[in-house]
């Protein structure tokens, strides 16, 4: 029974990051960072806003660690072919359809 219910959350946070007809900010809930010398979670330096369903914005925590999160969100989520940029601070996604 254990080893099902692993297998069953693994399944369900794969489906999570699956982009269906709405997005949505748990897309980047798995996304690793480099920052502060080690790899930490996206929410925990970043806020995620969806501002249409072509685009989002990450607005950092610290100014510093923007080009972590641009360069993380661009090499750790592969299949996706985001190009993330930089814009007044603020990490622009745009989320092809």
């Amino acid at each position: 029974k254990n080893r099902m219910m692993k297998v069953v959350t693994a399944m369900e946070d794969s489906f999570r990051a699956i982009r269906g007809a709405e997005t949505t900010p748990e897309l980047f809930e798995n996304v690793q960072i480099k920052a502060y010398g080690s790899t930490t979670p996206l929410s925990s330096v970043a806020q995620v806003i969806i501002d249409s369903p072509t685009r989002a914005s990450i607005t950092c925590f610290d100014p510093e660690v923007t080009p972590a999160v641009r360069d993380g969100i661009r090499d750790n989520m592969p299949g996706m072919n985001f190009n993330p940029q930089i814009e007044e601070g603020v990490v622009i996604v745009p989320i092809p359809r």
